[in-house]
């Protein structure tokens, strides 16, 4: 056909004018599967990097500062538990997000064929509103891991000062013989510290993990925040096709040979 196909999803018993609305419709439909699809891959990618450095700071968390010695114990036990399935549960949230966005292709084109689309408009409508509150929780949760980021600073700089803080608390307490206070890094007193250099490790491997969380959240915000607005669309188009629907069977559409679920047009 030239042109292209104006009926890529083969509507039957549709009039130009409803066929046209329609196909707006079903397109939406299939960029919400699309993008729905796109979000399980990054959750996949993002979940694989993470794990990798859950791994590393599993091994050195004990020299890691006391702030962060908690967080990083419950990283290291959270790798242990699901190292093994991640890659296994990433590759099935992929293809059961093809299958359920399959289904709802599906029954979108079975509500048209019906000519019913009254329930799509409002479920679009909400999922639209649902979908815009998840999306602003994550540039939230974006803004938390940058925040964390910064307050890492330098892994190096960060220990030393944990270290000495250590060594303060040491040389004051009663009893206790005075400690020597850590130099920088590359100093006599920071090389006697061999500790030291797997704290900065750690610290540095933590970083990433906080940086690709960052990343992943602003880029899932940015996804669900589209969602928003690929419903939104859905429901505009569904609520169009709805009133070209009733206006064809209110208006002598019968007649004409539109109006009837899955009636050929007639001319």
């Amino acid at each position: 056909m030239e042109g292209g196909d104006t009926n890529p999803y083969q509507l039957e018993g549709l009039s130009p004018e409803a066929s046209e609305k329609a196909n707006n419709f079903m397109h939406s439909q299939s960029t919400w599967c699309g993008n729905a699809v796109c979000i399980s891959i990054v959750y996949l990618v993002f979940s694989v990097l993470v794990m990798g450095d859950m791994k590393k700071i599993a091994v050195e968390w004990n020299d890691l500062p006391a702030d962060y010695k908690g967080t990083a114990k419950q990283l290291a036990s959270a790798a242990a538990g699901l190292s093994s399935g991640v890659w296994v549960q990433g590759i099935l949230g992929v293809l059961s997000t093809c299958c359920i966005g399959g289904c709802v292709v599906g029954a979108a084109r079975k509500m048209v064929e019906n000519r019913n689309l009254k329930m799509c408009c409002c479920i679009e409508y909400t999922c639209s509103c649902v979908y815009c509150l998840n999306g602003l929780s994550l540039c939230g949760a974006f803004g938390t891991f940058i925040t964390i980021y910064g307050a890492l600073g330098e892994p190096t700089h960060l220990c030393r000062t944990a270290a000495n803080a250590v060594n303060l608390t040491a040389a004051v307490a009663p009893f206790a013989p005075a400690s020597t206070t850590v130099g920088p890094a590359g100093s006599n007193s920071f090389a006697q510290k061999p500790e030291l250099a797997a704290c900065a490790n750690a610290i540095d491997v933590f970083k990433n993990i906080v940086f690709y969380m960052s990343i992943f959240f602003f880029i899932l915000g940015c996804c669900i925040c589209g969602q928003s607005s690929t419903c939104a669309a859905g429901a505009n188009f569904a609520n169009e096709t709805q009133e070209v629907f009733d206006r064809e069977e209110g208006g002598g559409g019968y007649e004409a040979g539109y109006g009837q679920p899955g009636g050929a047009f007639m001319s």
